[in-house]
């Protein structure tokens, strides 16, 4: 398989968001299990090149994201590359606040009970980053990026979902267990970049 994607950007942002990249790959992964996200590169562009790849044999190095999966019995994956921004760049609302308005935080957690009006992975991006804000306080500027989602499979209902951020505080790596209803789930990971 080797195919291009043009995809929308979310808000005002120049950058293809994980959230987006997942939602447009999750019909291939959506019966798998051991699923990971995983976003090396920032992809200041809407059009992407999606290409099959083996993990047992590449590591995925070459390509700017990757998502690998189990499915009948193998490890599969595909492989994310940027390419020229398209002339036309489509914008989809992702209003992260009205999210976290409807979770209740606690000392390290967050959880939401009721229909966010967003996806799985938006949800949870949008609380996990509400959450570290909250916990961690870098005293330079920047902004939080997400960068890998492990999923044990992608579950028929997720409410309610609860992050639980760990005690670590290296802002290069920051991860957060997510559980639903509250069965653990997945791993959610962010990383402080620097403006």
């Amino acid at each position: 398989m080797d195919e291009t994607l043009k995809l929308p950007l979310l808000g005002s942002r120049n950058y293809l968001h994980g959230t987006t990249l997942f939602e447009a790959l999750e019909k291939r992964f959506v019966d798998g299990s051991a699923i990971s996200l995983k976003l090396s590169q920032m992809m200041l562009t809407d059009t992407v090149r999606v290409q099959e790849f083996d993990p047992a044999v590449e590591l995925g190095r070459a390509y700017s994201a990757t998502v690998t999966w189990m499915a009948d019995g193998s490890r599969r994956g595909l492989g994310v590359s940027p390419l020229l921004t398209s002339d036309q760049i489509d914008r989809a609302v992702y209003d992260e606040e009205s999210i976290v308005a409807k979770a209740d935080f606690q000392d390290h957690s967050v959880t939401i009970a009721q229909p966010s009006g967003y996806s799985l992975v938006k949800t949870i991006v949008a609380l996990h980053k509400a959450l570290l804000f909250r916990l961690l306080a870098p005293a330079r500027s920047g902004q939080w990026l997400f960068t890998r989602f492990d999923l044990e499979a992608v579950p028929a209902s997720w409410l309610p979902l609860s992050i639980s951020h760990g005690q670590g505080s290296n802002l290069a790596a920051v991860a957060s267990e997510v559980a639903f209803d509250g069965r653990p789930g997945g791993r959610v990971m962010f990383s402080w970049w620097d403006r």
